[in-house]
């Protein structure tokens, strides 16, 4: 008789673990399914693919442009029925590949320098991150509201703002290098750096309209 019990209750244990382990299963599918929907609302997956079809071609090309905007001229996107060409066959198309690379060598590069003034410590990098992060969504706010107070009306899309606003890492990037060799080195760069960024700008704006 005491067996009997024992089974019964280890018989009903294992009866509300199991429905305990549905009830979580459920649960976990429930959110997954409500993640989804938000990352498909917001996040559009195709978008992104389109953001990083990039080659080594490209990416050499486009650090070329970032570096030397002076040499080049003709700074219209190319469209294919209404829609942007590939960055990897349009090189004044937006990307997030060199933008993305450019940020997480910021932070190493970053990390690197201090390690050669001997003042690196583990927590740098995060610090770094979280900081050049928090700039980047700062200028991003800044520049959404500027352009929806003024009434601004702009054909890029989200992440071309996104993009552009993180080309300029590659430019930090020289500048951080340079430092290294001498202070005057790291001044010179600022200001080469400054003028390429401030010519993309301006000749950005001046030859916005598109090539079919």
């Amino acid at each position: 008789r005491q067996d009997t019990q024992i089974e019964l209750i280890d018989q009903t244990k294992i009866n509300e673990f199991s429905r305990a382990n549905m009830k979580y299963h459920d649960l976990k599918d429930e959110i997954k399914k409500q993640v989804t929907g938000y990352v498909d609302k917001y996040i559009s997956v195709s978008q992104l693919k389109y953001y990083f079809a990039v080659d080594n071609s490209y990416v050499t090309r486009k650090l070329k442009l970032l570096l030397f905007p002076f040499l080049h001229s003709d700074w219209s996107i190319r469209y294919n029925h209404n829609e942007p060409v590939q960055p990897r066959l349009e090189l004044n198309a937006a990307d997030l590949y060199i933008p993305s690379m450019a940020f997480v060598t910021y932070v190493l590069v970053c990390g690197y320098v201090l390690g050669m003034q001997e003042r690196f410590s583990p927590e740098v990098l995060a610090t770094t991150a979280s900081s050049a992060l928090t700039a980047l969504i700062l200028e991003i706010v800044i520049i959404w509201v500027t352009t929806t107070v003024m009434n601004i009306t702009s054909t890029l899309a989200k992440w071309d703002f996104l993009a552009f606003s993180m080309y300029k890492y590659v430019g930090m990037i020289c500048c951080l290098l340079t430092g290294l060799v001498s202070p005057t080195a790291y001044y010179v760069a600022l200001l080469y750096t400054a003028a390429a960024l401030a010519d993309r700008k301006s000749t950005r704006l001046n030859s916005s309209h598109p090539r079919y």
